[in-house]
């Protein structure tokens, strides 16, 4: 019954702009929920339209069965946009109402070196996703699947100590309900990677994080089937989250950022290293190799955050395609079972 409530109210929230509360005080889960879903329509002219957009709506966030008019894809790059006009990962942020709690996934479906957009690729890498739970008060990743490390959970400190089956998914923090325009506010999580959600580790990582709100000019370009590709900016109502790899900025060794838009759901992703102390290798490279790609356009906030900080490595989907009649986010096949596993645990409690 609570989730059916709060998947009512999300809808209103969709329908509508922003209330004054909201921009002022903390924001309700339906109000969270309209930054992780994307609910992307189309406009008189063609083009596709988003609720960040004054004066537009949409009454219905998209999930996971919904048949869309629009998919998110990354953008091509710019040195050769011919070889791979349509991006190399095309992902979705949809509702999941398979989960015990409000949950959203995010998909990664790749179309390139040999890949196929709109199914999963089995065995060919990439192909997956993470998933994200609304639970007090905060958005939190607790699953995700890619190519190099597989499925994998984020399980929280709070296995240990917190009774309940889902204190352990507070975990990878994204923002919560006290996000504001007036600045960063930040939160230290403690996580670890697991290869169960019923594993409680005995040691945990810290992870600094901060987030904040922001209206956002966001390119886009639309394409489609053999039309002129139409190009545009949206001011994106946004949240903007640094996740850190340590307990402070000045101590971490990486930071990965995230956008979400109201009406866009994830938007973009940012991967940075700290030269002095990055584990990655080829650093420098691969800083010059994401640069000179041009798939991510200079964003308000995209700045490294001191000296030493290089981006290695970005997507922005805000490349809109448009899908064919009956293509919807279930033909990928994710999370597949990582949503009977959840079940399966279901008033259960995790213990050390």
């Amino acid at each position: 019954m609570r989730l059916l409530l709060f998947i009512a109210a999300s809808l209103l929230l969709l329908a509508s702009p922003p209330s004054r509360a909201s921009e002022e005080g903390r924001l309700s889960e339906s109000e969270m929920l309209a930054f992780l879903v994307q609910c992307i329509g189309t406009g008189p002219n063609g083009s596709p339209s988003i609720v960040s957009q004054p004066g537009s709506s949409c009454r219905t966030p998209q999930e996971v069965a919904s048949k869309p008019d629009w998919r998110k894809h990354d953008w091509p790059d710019r040195r050769d946009p011919a070889v791979q006009p349509l991006g190399h990962q095309a992902s979705d942020s949809v509702l999941d109402r398979g989960f015990p709690f409000p949950a959203v996934v995010q998909t990664f479906d790749f179309g390139d070196a040999g890949r196929r957009f709109g199914v999963k690729d089995e065995g060919r890498g990439g192909d997956g996703g993470d998933a994200v739970a609304i639970l007090k008060g905060a958005a939190w990743v607790f699953f995700t699947e890619d190519g190099g490390n597989g499925r994998q959970w984020f399980v929280a400190e709070a296995c240990r100590t917190a009774p309940g089956p889902n204190a352990a998914h507070e975990s990878w923090l994204l923002f919560d309900d006290t996000v504001t325009r007036h600045g960063w506010r930040d939160r230290l999580a403690r996580l670890r990677i697991t290869r169960s959600p019923d594993e409680c580790p005995d040691r945990f990582s810290n992870a600094y994080t901060r987030f904040r709100r922001a209206t956002i000019p966001v390119p886009y370009r639309a394409v489609t089937g053999s039309q002129p590709v139409r190009t545009g900016t949206w001011k994106v109502d946004s949240v903007v989250s640094d996740h850190f790899g340590g307990r402070s900025i000045e101590s971490a060794d990486h930071l990965e950022r995230f956008y979400f838009g109201r009406g866009l759901g994830k938007y973009r992703w940012e991967r940075w290293e700290e030269l002095s102390r990055s584990r990655q290798p080829d650093v420098p490279e691969r800083a010059r190799t994401i640069a000179e790609s041009g798939r991510c356009m200079p964003l308000p906030y995209s700045d490294p955050p001191g000296p030493g900080w290089v981006m290695i490595d970005c997507r922005t989907w805000t490349n809109l395609v448009r899908q064919r009649a009956n293509w919807s986010a279930s033909e990928l096949g994710w999370p597949g079972t990582a949503v009977d596993a959840i079940r399966r645990g279901a008033g259960r409690p995790h213990s050390p």
